[in-house]
């Protein structure tokens, strides 16, 4: 479900991606950061592309919290 003021990510980097379906999940940097069992700073790192996702951070810790249903 896309809400008509969601700004879909331009670019096809990955830390985009990451903030935009964070912030659909309406959670903070501070919350996925715990229940993926990673620092904050990390995240933001992340989701500004300074710093490559990691293969097992993504597909263990944040595609299992960004596409589980509440």
């Amino acid at each position: 479900m896309t809400l008509p003021f969601e700004k879909r990510p331009k670019g096809n980097q990955p830390g985009e991606y990451l903030r935009y379906y964070r912030r659909r999940n309406n959670l903070t940097t501070r919350q996925l950061a715990e229940q993926v069992g990673i620092v904050p700073a990390t995240l933001l790192k992340y989701e500004q592309g300074l710093a490559p996702i990691p293969y097992d951070t993504a597909a263990s810790g944040v595609n299992r919290v960004l596409t589980s249903s509440p």
